[in-house]
């Protein structure tokens, strides 16, 4: 399903519930984010940031809400938005390149292009020149 917002942000989440063994972690959240935002998520432990970050990359299906992306529908489907934890888990003996296209490896990309697809984010990112190191350098 699309839906047309006037302005819309880049992704945003209409009142995403979750809960685990009738706990409710989250309520009721709603998130706004438009291109070029630099955003932090700031919370006591438990509080329930990664559970939305889950519901968000499409990890976990929330109890109730969606998550848009683009104007799209994508509540539940993963391998549209991904995060890192704060705690980096990059594999040390892999070239930071080769960390970076894990994904698309793991989806069945050959290597190669794998690197293709995930060179230009470097640049994006600010991390050019960075390719070629390992995650201890």
């Amino acid at each position: 399903m699309t839906i047309s917002r006037n302005n819309s942000p880049l992704l945003w989440t209409e009142n995403i519930t979750k809960s685990y063994n009738g706990r409710i972690i989250i309520e009721d959240v709603k998130v706004e984010l438009k291109k070029g935002e630099l955003v932090s998520l700031v919370g006591a432990s438990g509080g329930g940031k990664t559970t939305l970050f889950n519901a968000i990359a499409g990890l976990t299906l929330p109890d109730r809400g969606q998550v848009y992306l683009e104007s799209q529908d994508i509540t539940g489907s993963p391998g549209r938005i991904s995060y890192m934890l704060q705690k980096d888990m990059l594999l040390r003996h892999k070239k930071i390149i080769d960390n970076v296209s894990l994904p698309l490896i793991l989806r069945g990309v050959k290597k190669k292009e794998a690197r293709e697809q995930a060179s230009p984010l470097f640049e994006e990112f600010g991390l050019e020149g960075t390719q070629d190191l390992y995650p201890v350098q």
